[in-house]
């Protein structure tokens, strides 16, 4: 996993002017994905006390962003706008992410299947390092997972 976090230079300006704004509001920004073909721009946002959003949450973000999509010359004179949380299977894609999941179940798949992890590895995410996770697995004991062999990762709640 890259947690570069490459973007497109529209992607990028996206998510600049949502940090600021989402950030008036008292909301963080967690995530952004701007689907040009469809010119959709959906917000994930988090409560950082909570660690969810309500729907309150939601549409004060918004509200708040409303006005600058109207405003901002480089928009898309068609933009569709979502705003919602990122759900309790949220996905984890930046080392912020992972920091912020220490202590919660999680699944991650690997690009190389090993014979002592297999593909895919689910457990209680302990320690973020440099470049290594240390995730208690829930039948293989502690684990340390190189972060460059992560292809993806979710919170994997049990409920």
């Amino acid at each position: 996993m890259d947690f570069s976090e490459e973007r497109s230079e529209l992607e990028r300006k996206f998510y600049d002017l949502c940090l600021k704004v989402v950030n008036t509001v008292g909301i963080d920004l967690y995530d952004l994905e701007f689907v040009e073909r469809s010119q959709l721009l959906r917000i994930f946002v988090i409560d950082p006390q909570s660690k969810s959003a309500t729907l309150d949450d939601c549409v004060k973000v918004d509200r708040a962003l409303t006005p600058h999509i109207e405003e901002e010359d480089w928009m898309p004179d068609t933009l569709t706008l979502e705003v919602s949380s990122p759900g309790i299977y949220r996905n984890l894609r930046s080392r912020q992410h992972f920091e912020l999941s220490i202590g919660e179940r999680v699944s991650i798949i690997l690009f190389r299947k090993s014979e002592e992890l297999g593909r895919e590895v689910v457990g209680v995410l302990r320690v973020i390092e440099e470049n290594s996770l240390l995730l208690e697995s829930d039948n293989k004991g502690m684990l340390t997972i190189e972060i460059e062999n992560i292809k993806k990762a979710k919170l994997m709640p049990k409920l």
